[in-house]
């Protein structure tokens, strides 16, 4: 019996759902800077940006909204959900280019990829589900 690929789409987005709200946990000062050495490392961060800190800052706080609310709308089937998500990722490509050097700690960065890797699924999924519903 073959699984409907919205069934995959929407569990495969509530795992990103949960492991992207887990890494935006994780990478808080709070839980990160226990560590003086760490802290020291960490002040690095988007060293060499080709952006100013502020326009950074709000361009990544835009695209990390559009990120949740486009899975929230893969999770809920809406047909708007697939293409925020498709932009917001398209975006957040493009401002990594622009926002220098990228030092983590191992647990957001692995928090990070598994919520991108099940975001790219469902996404995907979610494509392949509309494409395959258009053609019967």
């Amino acid at each position: 019996m073959r699984v409907p690929a919205a069934l995959n789409s929407r569990s495969l987005s509530a795992a990103a759902l949960l492991t992207y709200v887990l890494d935006a946990i994780a990478s808080q000062r709070f839980v990160v800077n226990a560590d003086s050495n760490i802290a020291a490392v960490l002040l690095w961060r988007h060293y060499e940006a080709a952006l100013h800190p502020t326009l950074l800052w709000c361009s990544m706080a835009i695209v990390s909204m559009s990120t949740l609310i486009g899975l929230i709308g893969i999770f809920r089937s809406t047909p708007w959900g697939r293409w925020t998500l498709l932009g917001s990722y398209a975006a957040s490509l493009v401002l990594s280019l622009f926002s220098g050097l990228a030092i983590m700690t191992p647990l957001p960065h692995f928090l990070g990829t598994v919520s991108y890797s099940c975001g790219i699924a469902s996404l995907t999924l979610s494509f392949l589900g509309q494409r395959q519903s258009s053609t019967k």
